[in-house]
């Protein structure tokens, strides 16, 4: 019996059970490590395994002190008192530091497995799909995008999506960094010497180390010019230029210039740094912060900008590019607290505490409640911040976000930044809010998920879902979508039964109860909810007993893609829902609305099923001697009977191969292929093999009979226990607790740590995450959100 079971459908994610090393395989259930049950994932362009945490609930219980610097990118990060990081936003590089791609919809918390564990932050830096950290260790820590090497671990892989530590070989050897700050494709940091470091793009001179190529490892800025002798202490890294500040209050900047934005007076880009000019070169500067294609500054409470002012961004009354500082007026003396600047908008935080914004104001940046760019500072509107003070205040690339003295955040602009439920833009400031989920402190069983929606099943026998619910697949009672773990309905059919086994279809679900009866909500239109209706229902209902099922106790069940099959104590199939293929194995190609009895007149004659698999649209089947049997569609030879029509009944697989004389015991099937494991600990699998999910070597689309995998890579000398397939990929745990994975890793789904499909077993990084943790089961299937636990 599995720990873990996940509909395998379609190979995106790979969910994983682990235990820790002190937890021996078959012991005692795991006590709950967050939203647990001991589960990691990976895929869903996590490239390597990532430790489950909530990433609805970071805010809850944490007291947020330190708003990071940004201005480039769609989300925004924060440091709590404990120095740990918070993100919130856009996440399609892993720049939120989850372990996966997903936005969030709330604040979630950047995972603390790998190189961040025991690590205290002190600063915490947005780029435009990257962030950047610096440690009390004085090392710096990087992930998202590293195209260009923005990451600076030396590699230019496509994203990071958990922190990775800055290379420090070369010139960081021996450095105490104390400030880091991510601008468009690049990074910067200030080391205690009072010297700058870039590393990323360079191509329009934004490293400033007299050159206009990339660096994929930390470079030093040139000191050979204007930096001659002089200490910076303030550091800000733009879109494509950067800038930093002297001990003795100068300015200097180095990169792009076309618009002004080095403030040398100048539209010319510098690969070197040269210093602001003009009237406020002889001011000393406190603050500094870079932009798209404008800069601002302070300077004893008033506020300085140049560059880009085609939106206002400048705060001057008109639209004028300036290529030296020009005070902005309204705010003279005002004394500037904070100072951030966006894309094309610019907010500063008053010592009254008052947050003045000009610019853009497309997506609400400006905080007005409404719509209205603005050439001049404008009061941004109280909403949700009411009385409360603010401590700093932070912009993205069009939208803007608060820290208050309590901890909380603000934010107001575009919903990649803020989500409230809603995803409608907050044109006013509108408060973080973020919630314990239902799942805090449960340890989940079994975990399933499709294409759009997940549910998880506790140790309790309580579901919860998530996700996509436009046909009642969640079980909430309505069409709605939900992006946190909601509890099904128990109200009625479910009122007071304990589920043992839950299964993810396309558009529906299904779970088994402990007393052996079947429920299913969802899509229902092929009749794969099973109550005699082809209708949808948003609600558990439960599956028709009155007439092959009357009298059975069903102790296993599968969803595929339009279809459901269950087996019974007496090792009986029964399926229900579409039948075009042939996937209810009852002899014809028939749809059915209610249950109808898996054919036992040929192959399965005397033969007691102990456990079943649904594919997309076949299904095989594993009996107590340990023979597979397939049925339903057989395009790729996913049956492995060696045809090459489809099957209404079940079909033997083909023994007299690789398989003559095995006893197999355990069975896998994905979208068109399927895969056993054998009492030696060998796996064999057949049907489509393009992606190299056939584990020998070759990419054929269609292989009718069972094939080895190779064993003498990484699987040399292993036993295999269990067998897991997805739609292009497949996953295997060894009886040592080890993971070994083949086929497609488009989204990272192998869990080695690449993208390159793998036509041979590789083994799953055991760094990080599972470190010192032990892989009891894993199993592979569509990724939408998925719950994990931390241990």
């Amino acid at each position: 019996m599995r720990l873990l079971r996940v509909a395998a459908l379609s190979a995106v994610a790979v969910a994983i059970a682990v235990t820790g090393t002190g937890t021996p395989a078959g012991a005692a259930p795991p006590t709950p490590w967050d939203d647990d049950g001991g589960l990691v994932f990976a895929g869903d362009n996590a490239e390597e395994p990532t430790a489950p945490r909530d990433v609805w609930s970071a805010l809850h219980n944490r007291t947020i002190t330190t708003l990071g610097t940004g201005g480039a990118g769609r989300h925004t990060c924060a440091l709590d008192s404990n120095g740990k990081a918070v993100c919130i936003g856009y996440s399609g590089r892993g720049q939120l530091g989850l372990g996966t791609k997903y936005d969030t919809s709330s604040a979630a918390a950047v995972t603390t497995d790998g190189v961040l564990r025991r690590k205290t932050l002190t600063g915490i830096s947005t780029g435009t799909h990257h962030t950047c950290a610096v440690a009390t260790n004085g090392k710096a820590y990087c992930w998202g995008a590293s195209n260009r090497g923005q990451v600076g671990s030396g590699s230019t892989r496509r994203s990071f999506y958990d922190p990775t530590a800055v290379d420090t070989s070369g010139v960081l050897g021996g450095k105490t960094l104390t400030a880091v700050t991510a601008g468009g494709e690049h990074s910067c940091a200030l080391a205690s010497n009072g010297k700058a470091y870039c590393w990323g793009r360079g191509s329009t001179g934004q490293l400033g180390n007299g050159v206009t190529s990339d660096a994929r490892r930390p470079v030093a800025v040139d000191t050979s010019g204007v930096l001659n002798g002089k200490t910076l202490v303030a550091i800000d890294a733009g879109t494509n230029h950067t800038c930093a500040v002297a001990s003795t209050g100068a300015a200097y900047c180095w990169g792009a210039g076309a618009q002004g934005q080095l403030g040398n007076g100048s539209t010319a880009t510098s690969a070197a740094p040269v210093k602001v000019t003009g009237t406020g070169a002889n001011l000393p500067l406190d603050t500094i912060s870079a932009g798209l294609g404008h800069t601002c500054a302070s300077s004893n409470g008033s506020i300085y900008c140049w560059g880009d002012n085609a939106q206002g961004q400048l705060g001057l009354g008109d639209t004028a590019r300036r290529t030296t500082p020009i005070r902005v007026e309204p705010l003279v003396n005002w004394g500037t607290v904070s100072l951030t600047t966006g894309d094309a908008h610019t907010c500063a935080l008053t010592h009254n505490r008052y947050v003045y914004c000009w610019g853009s104001n497309d997506s609400g940046q400006l905080g007005t409640g409404d719509r209205t760019s603005s050439l001049v500072p404008v009061e941004a509107n109280s909403g949700d911040i009411g009385n409360d003070l603010l401590d700093a205040v932070v912009a993205t690339s069009n939208g803007t976000c608060g820290l208050g003295f309590g901890g909380d955040v603000y934010c107001w602009g575009p919903r990649e930044v803020y989500l409230p439920g809603t995803g409608a833009y907050a044109t006013a400031p509108t408060k973080v809010t973020s919630d314990p989920t239902l799942l805090d402190g449960k340890v989940i069983r079994q975990l399933t998920d499709d294409a759009m929606h997940t549910c998880a099943l506790t140790g309790a026998g309580a579901a919860y879902c998530w996700g996509y619910g436009a046909q009642g697949q969640l079980g909430l009672g309505s069409r709605s979508s939900n992006y946190r773990p909601q509890p099904v309905l128990t109200s009625g059919a479910l009122s007071g039964v304990k589920l043992r086994a839950i299964t993810a279809g396309e558009y529906h679900t299904c779970a088994v109860s402990g007393a052996g009866k079947a429920y299913c909500w969802g899509a229902g239109e092929a009749g794969q909810i099973g109550d005699s209706n082809a209708r949808s229902r948003i609600a558990p209902r439960a599956v028709d007993t009155s007439g092959v099922l009357k009298g059975k106790t069903l102790v296993d069940i599968t969803a595929g893609d339009v279809y459901t099959c269950a087996v019974d104590t007496a090792g009986a199939a029964y399926c229900w829902g579409a039948g075009g293929q042939g996937q209810l194995g009852n002899g014809t190609m028939s749809t059915s609305t209610t249950p109808v009895r898996v054919s036992t007149a040929g192959a399965l004659n005397g033969k007691t099923l102990v456990a079943i698999e649904a594919g997309y649209a076949h299904v095989c089947a594993l009996d107590s001697a340990g023979a597979v049997y397939c049925w339903g569609n057989n395009v790729y030879g996913e049956l492995g009977n060696g045809g090459a029509k489809n099957s209404a009944t079940p079909v033997a697989v083909d023994v007299s191969g690789t398989l003559a004389g095995k006893t197999v015991t355990d069975v896998s099937a994905g979208d068109s292929t399927t895969c056993v494991v054998s009492s030696a600990g060998k796996v064999y699998c057949w049907g489509d093999g393009a992606a190299g999910q056939l584990g020998d070597g070759t990419t054929g689309s269609r292989n009718p009979t069972p094939h080895a995998v190779d064993s003498s890579g990484v699987l040399a000398g292993v036993s295999v226990t269990d067998v897991s397939v997805g739609g292009r990929s497949v996953c295997v745990v060894s009886a040592a607790d080890h993971a070994y994975c083949w086929g497609s890793s488009s989204s990272g789904q192998l869990g080695y740590g690449g993208y390159r499909t793998q036509t041979r077993p590789v083994a799953m990084y055991t760094g990080g995450t599972l470190s010192n943790a032990r892989v009891t089961q894993v199993a592979t299937g569509r990724a939408t959100w998925l719950v994990t636990a931390q241990r």
